[in-house]
């Protein structure tokens, strides 16, 4: 069944709208008449899963934040694997992976309330 929802009246009864799209149906947003969004349940073998197809773990079992590291991989390359995280492409600027040279921003200031609340 196909239900069509205002943005704002999403907003308002968003559960009420999550209880539909969990009966099976689907609920398309609407800003100003346009559609701009669908909402459907997400499924693996009865369990719900992430935007990867990837099954979530039931409540009470290890998240994918938490599991150990399986063998020759890293935190990140598992969350990304699992659809949580974006790997960036490319490599970083230089510039990026140095601290600016010279005194800290606001250095003086800091240094100077201090001295005044401590009275030196």
């Amino acid at each position: 069944m196909k239900i069509t929802a205002t943005a704002a009246s999403l907003k308002e009864r968003l559960n009420e709208y999550l209880g539909h799209v969990k009966a099976g149906s689907e609920v398309v947003v609407t800003e100003h008449g346009l559609p701009v969004a669908r909402l459907t349940a997400i499924e693996t073998a009865g369990r719900p899963a992430n935007a990867a197809g990837q099954s979530i773990p039931a409540a009470g079992a290890e998240s994918l934040f938490l599991e150990p590291a399986e063998q020759g991989t890293s935190r990140r390359d598992r969350l990304a694997r699992a659809g949580s995280l974006k790997l960036g492409r490319g490599s970083a600027r230089p510039a990026l992976l140095t601290p600016p040279s010279g005194e800290p921003f606001g250095a003086r200031i800091l240094a100077a309330l201090f001295a005044d609340r401590t009275g030196g």
